[in-house]
């Protein structure tokens, strides 16, 4: 144990898959298995024909033969990305019109893909102390990352990344005062725009530490990705979210980026 209760263990040797290292994630998507103990599949993808299919892992990564013989020389959409931390929390969109791309014409997309500014995926409710950690590659100039526009107290978002903008409102008020690290260095942001210039350009880890969600309401209900108001993610390749209702203290958050980063080559 390492002095977090139930919530986080560590085995003496680290196993390949990272919730067998850490476990206690609130939520766990990937196009990567995460977990030996999860049987499920990776992803339901709609096709041109708007039929769905379960996708499941082949060698450890999304069975991307599996969507080659599904979606064949069309184009393949996210229905829904399923929960690897076993608290069935899996992701979905309202409407086909809001599912991200994962295979465009004939081809793996190399991840989960937000091409226009309707994609988005409904996460879980989220309260109390959190940590995130996302695997992206974007080259947009201006997004709210992680947000809620649920409830009577607004707009709630944990990131805002754009090029050029001089705001210091990097997050909302009710969410504490989070701390951001790029590919496991932190960082020291004071504006929008230095958001953007570590984050726009390459593939990147980026965890959201002590993200506190204290508001009276004290919850998201749920938490979004990818699209708000003005500030969609567009374009951009997703491949992990991996969420802990706790902040994790510096060893076991450099441990879960370590593994992360490994697993993605970063």
């Amino acid at each position: 144990m390492l002095g977090l209760g139930n919530s986080l263990t560590q085995g003496g040797t680290a196993p390949n898959l990272l919730l067998d290292s850490y476990s206690g994630a609130s939520g766990a998507f990937s196009t990567r298995k995460l977990s030996s103990s999860y049987s499920g599949n990776c992803v339901k993808v709609r096709n041109d024909s708007d039929e769905l299919a379960d996708i499941g892992f082949s060698g450890g990564s999304i069975d991307s033969a599996a969507l080659e013989t599904h979606c064949g020389s069309g184009d393949g959409f996210v229905h829904t990305w399923y929960d690897q931390s076993g608290n069935g929390r899996n992701v979905t969109t309202t409407s086909s019109d809001e599912e991200p791309r994962i295979f465009n014409s004939g081809t793996y997309d190399g991840g989960i893909v937000f091409d226009s500014n309707a994609r988005r995926l409904n996460l879980f409710d989220v309260d109390g102390d959190n940590t995130f950690f996302l695997v992206m590659n974007t080259s947009d100039t201006s997004a709210v990352l992680f947000e809620s526009s649920a409830g009577t107290e607004g707009v709630k978002y944990a990131l805002v990344m754009e090029d050029g903008n001089s705001q210091t409102s990097l997050y909302s008020t009710g969410v504490g005062s989070p701390s951001y690290y790029v590919d496991g260095a932190a960082q020291s942001w004071s504006i929008r725009d230095d958001a953007h210039t570590y984050l726009a350009g390459s593939k990147k880890l980026l965890t959201i530490a002590d993200l506190d969600i204290t508001s009276s309401e004290a919850h998201w209900t749920p938490m979004y990705f990818g699209n708000y108001s003005g500030y969609q993610l567009s374009p951009a390749t997703v491949n992990e979210i991996v969420i802990y209702g706790s902040v994790l203290s510096s060893a076991n958050q450099s441990g879960v980026e370590g593994h992360i980063m490994a697993g993605h080559g970063l």
